[in-house]
């Protein structure tokens, strides 16, 4: 379909061109291929109740649940072949909690609970983690519980 327009730079081609030049083809096309890369899913495990801000545990408890939960958020990026190159936007991570039991659980609980998972997925990707954005939702209880995270730029 043709523009008056380039799609990348939105400049007027003054033609039917989709871009005005080769570059701007070239950085659309590697944009598109960013987005495709970053919608994709990453199945955490659930957290262990010393990462809750509510627990009450010794604080070096709390820090060895954190690293080995980091630890492990970051390897299952690595298993997963988990790569987004360039980023120059904002990383949004649309995370979605299914609790392992019923019961009421807090939002804002939930996501200080996976904080060092998050560190993780940072670590794997080299990505500052002030380049986040989340989307969280807690969804129905599934056996075992887990959390789904899925990127998109």
């Amino acid at each position: 379909m043709a523009a008056d327009y380039c799609l990348h730079c939105k400049c007027d081609t003054g033609n039917d061109e989709e871009f005005c030049n080769d570059e701007c083809e070239q950085e659309f096309n590697a944009q598109r291929t960013n987005n495709y890369l970053a919608a994709m899913e990453l199945t955490l495990p659930w957290p262990a109740v010393t990462l809750s801000p509510n627990c009450r545990a010794h604080w070096s408890k709390k820090s060895k649940a954190a690293k080995s939960y980091r630890k492990e958020c970051a390897l299952l990026c690595r298993v997963q072949n988990l790569k987004i190159d360039g980023l120059d936007e904002k990383l949004h991570l649309f995370i979605d909690f299914y609790p392992p039991r019923n019961g009421r659980v807090d939002g804002d609980n939930m996501l200080a609970r996976i904080k060092s998972g998050i560190d993780g997925i940072a670590d794997h990707l080299d990505i500052d983690d002030s380049n986040f954005v989340f989307h969280p939702m807690i969804k129905e209880k599934l056996q075992g519980g887990c959390v789904k995270v899925r990127f998109a730029i």
